[in-house]
């Protein structure tokens, strides 16, 4: 598993992108895959944390809460913010261009607390 400073500095440059990017969906990829379980990473399918909400969805803890919304504050307004709540925990926020970058990012904040 990825330290929580690696996982909290892969949510910041996600939260950063403009749009899709198969190299951060790469790194979200070795960053969470479960070593033990029938993963596997193929460079032009499946794995599309960066531009599927159903795939930022995926990275979400079990235990946790989680919206995503257009609230029009934030550095650039047009945003969408994701929140991630973990229960017992923080809630895990981050604004981002699309709805799954800013989940992506949520999330991998979310699962940078409960790493060890």
């Amino acid at each position: 598993m990825t330290s929580k400073d690696e996982l909290r500095a892969l949510a910041d440059r996600v939260e950063g992108l403009a749009g899709p990017d198969r190299a951060a969906d790469h790194w979200i990829f070795m960053a969470t895959a479960q070593r033990d379980a029938a993963n596997y990473w193929h460079p032009t399918e499946g794995h599309r944390y960066t531009a599927s909400l159903d795939a930022a969805m995926s990275l979400v803890p079990t235990d946790a809460f989680w919206r995503v919304g257009h609230d029009g504050e934030g550095p650039d307004p047009s945003d969408f913010r994701a929140d991630v709540l973990l229960v017992p925990g923080a809630r895990h926020i981050a604004r981002s261009a699309t709805p799954a970058l800013a989940l992506t990012a949520a999330a991998l904040r979310a699962i940078a607390e409960t790493a060890e």
